[in-house]
């Protein structure tokens, strides 16, 4: 008997695996030696495994979903109960980045994106990699 071959996966599953690497990426980059980070959007400073990535623009626009200027850590209270308070979103990101950055992200969001399998290995890889 034949052992079976591994079915390569799919692009829907290599959509989550980026997904989650990309999560845990954007909640582990400015952590202190304890692990800590803010929520960006009312400052509340916790372990980053406390947080959730949180996006400006939803993650439904495939072009902004890994853009590491429209995701940053936030609190279950501002992604969730807040939606992603906006407001204060906006203003972080002006602050970090200029007054070009929300149009700019706005703008992006609208163009057309199609990931392959090889471009999501790859962004799997990238984030992936900052982890260690």
């Amino acid at each position: 008997m034949k052992p079976k071959k591994k079915k390569p996966p799919t692009l829907a599953a290599l959509k989550k695996k980026c997904d989650r690497a990309f999560s845990i990426y954007i909640r582990t980059r400015d952590i202190d030696r304890n692990g800590n980070t803010f929520c960006i959007t009312c400052k509340q400073t916790m372990h980053w495994k406390q947080l959730q990535c949180g996006h400006f623009i939803s993650r439904n626009y495939l072009a902004t979903r890994f853009d590491e200027k429209n995701a940053f850590p936030q609190c279950v209270g501002c992604n969730i109960f807040k939606k992603g308070a906006y407001p204060e979103f906006a203003v972080f990101l002006t602050e970090e980045f200029g007054h070009g950055i929300l149009q700019q992200l706005l703008t992006k969001k609208h163009e057309t994106v199609k990931f392959t399998k090889a471009d999501y290995l790859q962004m799997i890889a990238k984030f992936s990699e900052a982890e260690t």
